[in-house]
């Protein structure tokens, strides 16, 4: 389909009475005057009119009625598509009444035509509307037709495609701009809002990126040693620990008491269970990749925060811990398997119980004041926590680097999981940053 190169002219229609086929773009039907109370006939100095509505403005107006963020457009928008549903005839593509001398219609069809031909962009809804009047053109060479809009630029991409363009301004009345009192309280409370967001922080957190926190990097894959423990492996060591403990259980002596028993059974349950992540955490520590990783936490908003706790959730059987604290928490500490009160031979009375299990000092996910920084549960040691009282606005705190040491079978890259929370966030932030390996 090729481009009109030339129109008939609005005098010709007059001289043969031939209705001016003129199309509206949506911001006339929005900011000016309703259009069954224009004098078409005389703004386009015509003596008939079909005003004609392009699929694009349909489609306009109706986002426009279901948009909540602009009140008054949106209530405009659902009164100009009530007056359009009682012009409208039911059968699309006829011609309803509007007043003497000026009819609408409504197109069926969007358009069909060549769009690299025309130079025109099916995705830009002012370049729809010109080829919905390339097309109408087209199919109808003889018709006289015209655009209607107060958008300038909308007018001299019409001429540019040898469209006729009708500037609407000072011949149709526009809408008052005065706010209502509903418009004016919702303003307010707008800017009520903008102003207490401003005042909260914003918080992000992320490894460390030249421009602050980011939620991904990509590191070098270490060297891995050969043969670790499987699962398997460490599951009949769990087992045969098992089968010790029930052995005991059988030949308790009929002297022993029921509470001595207990005292047992429960400290030996504390010791499989210690075992086995143990197992778990020296196969990482000897068998996995290791990672250094630098985090940190920067507050964008306009006002401190305060109480900050985040977890990090390392992939399950990892072993991570601070550089800083590595003397204290950087080596896995097999527990010390409990012997039975009956089983232990005579001792004096001032000696040490070595079987007893290690004490390992553990720091609390709620610690006491002031304590800030890396903290750390000995039961988890694949979860790490950070807490600060306060971290001022427009500020970047760098967390230690934390050293972590990954299952064997973590060599694609892994992710790390991590919940925030602080007294001003009216929820947990929880999202995902990802390390991916490098290819060697």
């Amino acid at each position: 389909m090729s481009t009109p190169h030339e129109q008939p002219s609005a005098d010709d229609a007059h001289e043969t009475n031939d209705p001016v086929y003129a199309f509206l773009d949506t911001n006339l039907l929005l900011h000016f005057t309703m259009l069954d109370e224009v004098d078409w006939c005389q703004v386009l100095e015509v003596s008939a009119v079909c005003l004609v509505l392009a699929p694009i403005v349909i489609h306009e107006m109706n986002e426009h009625k279901d948009d909540s963020s602009n009140a008054r457009r949106q209530r405009r928008a659902r009164d100009v598509l009530r007056k359009l549903d009682a012009l409208l005839p039911e059968a699309a593509g006829q011609e309803g009444s509007v007043r003497k001398g000026v009819t609408i219609c409504e197109l069926p069809r969007h358009p069909q035509l060549d769009w690299a031909a025309t130079g025109l962009d099916p995705a830009q809804g002012d370049d729809r509307l010109i080829a919905s009047m390339l097309q109408f053109q087209h199919d109808q060479p003889s018709a006289y037709v015209r655009l209607v809009t107060a958008d300038g630029p909308l007018r001299r991409k019409a001429r540019y495609h040898s469209l006729q363009a009708v500037d609407p301004e000072g011949r149709v009345p526009a809408l008052p701009l005065t706010e209502t009192a509903a418009e004016i309280e919702n303003r307010k409370l707008k800017e009520e809002i903008r102003g207490l967001i401003h005042r909260t922080p914003q918080l992000q957190f992320g490894f460390c990126g030249q421009k602050g926190p980011v939620n991904r990097i990509e590191a070098p894959l270490p060297a891995l040693k050969a043969d670790p423990p499987t699962d398997e492996q460490i599951s009949d060591e769990i087992n045969k620990a098992q089968a010790k403990h029930l052995a005991i259980l059988a030949s308790v002596p009929t002297n022993v008491n029921a509470e001595s028993v207990e005292q047992y059974v429960e400290k030996f349950r504390r010791y499989l269970e210690e075992l086995e992540r143990s197992r778990y955490s020296q196969r990482s520590q000897e068998f996995g990749p290791l990672c250094q990783l630098l985090f940190c936490l920067k507050n964008k908003g306009g006002a401190p925060a305060t109480d900050v706790r985040i977890s990090l959730e390392f992939p399950a059987h990892s072993f991570v811990f601070a550089q800083m604290d590595k003397d204290l928490y950087g080596t896995v500490d097999a527990p010390y398997e409990p012997i039975a009160a009956w089983k232990r031979p005579p001792r004096h009375p001032l000696a040490i119980d070595y079987s007893l299990p290690a004490i390992i000092p553990t720091l609390s996910h709620n610690p006491p004041a002031k304590r800030q920084g890396v903290l750390y549960d000995v039961e988890q040691r694949d979860m790490l926590y950070i807490e600060y009282q306060k971290v001022l606005q427009v500020y970047v705190q760098q967390v230690p680097l934390v050293i972590a040491y990954l299952p064997p079978t973590q060599q694609q890259g892994f992710t790390i999981r991590y919940q925030l929370r602080a007294d001003e966030l009216p929820e947990v932030v929880s999202q995902d940053l990802h390390v991916i390996w490098e290819n060697p």
